[in-house]
């Protein structure tokens, strides 16, 4: 676990301060509220190629859940 002290802010926090080597890994809490964690490794190092979209997603595993509950009109 880490110390509270080496948590860093997420709009502070350079990908490649936290990706430092190939394999390296890190959970991630996406929501604050809902408590949503995805574990995210670094499983290589590609420059974007012209017409391609970065970032790729290389293997989802079970089924995501709806980001945003009902609207309410």
């Amino acid at each position: 676990m880490l110390e509270p002290s080496r948590c860093k802010s997420v709009k502070r926090t350079k990908i490649n301060r936290v990706f430092d080597k190939l394999g390296k890994r890190t959970l991630f809490l996406f929501d604050y509220g809902d408590q949503w964690h995805f574990l995210v490794e670094l499983k290589g190092i590609k420059f974007k190629e012209e017409d391609k979209d970065c970032p790729l997603i290389v293997e989802s595993v079970g089924k995501a859940p709806p980001q945003y509950g009902e609207v309410d009109e």
